[in-house]
């Protein structure tokens, strides 16, 4: 008669972080925007860092989602889920005099060749930051009323 042998259940893969992206690849992939402005609001977007955007070994894919929080040194802060860098846009509406800080932490996918193992990736955990100040306040123009002068209207002295 056989012998069942019991063996114990596979253990899931341990989650390994990746580690900062380091002298590895020192240039972010992402950069913080907020130059679109309405009224009193900065739109907060992540673009693609100029420096990186033409550099193949610097190319990057992050992946989703992952946070960017927008910390409003008067009025607190607010976390958001990015799910498409190039799409989503989240408001930081700022009071007379107040800064933000805002953080955006994921992880960059670059894809490497090598002529001995082929293509391969490479994981790493970035984080960027940029302080804000608050827009601009619009001046109020100020209504001229241009008076005539009643005393003198077209008559000859």
């Amino acid at each position: 008669m056989g012998t069942l042998l019991l063996l114990p259940a596979a253990a899931p893969a341990p989650i390994i972080p990746a580690p900062p992206c380091g002298s590895t690849y020192p240039t972010p992939f992402l950069i913080i925007d907020g130059s679109r402005i309405t009224n009193n609001t900065r739109w907060i977007e992540l673009r693609i860092n100029p420096k990186t955007a033409y550099k193949v070994n610097a190319q990057a894919d992050p992946e989703y989602p992952f946070p960017i929080t927008i910390a409003l040194s008067q009025t607190g802060s607010r976390t958001y889920q990015v799910h498409n860098y190039a799409t989503q846009q989240f408001p930081a509406t700022f009071h007379k005099g107040e800064t933000a800080h805002v953080t955006a932490k994921y992880v960059e996918n670059h894809t490497e060749y090598s002529q001995i193992i082929g293509t391969y990736h490479v994981e790493c955990t970035r984080t960027v930051t940029h302080d804000f100040k608050a827009p601009p306040r619009q001046k109020k123009h100020k209504k001229k009323h241009h008076h005539e002068d009643d005393t003198n209207q077209g008559e000859e002295p």
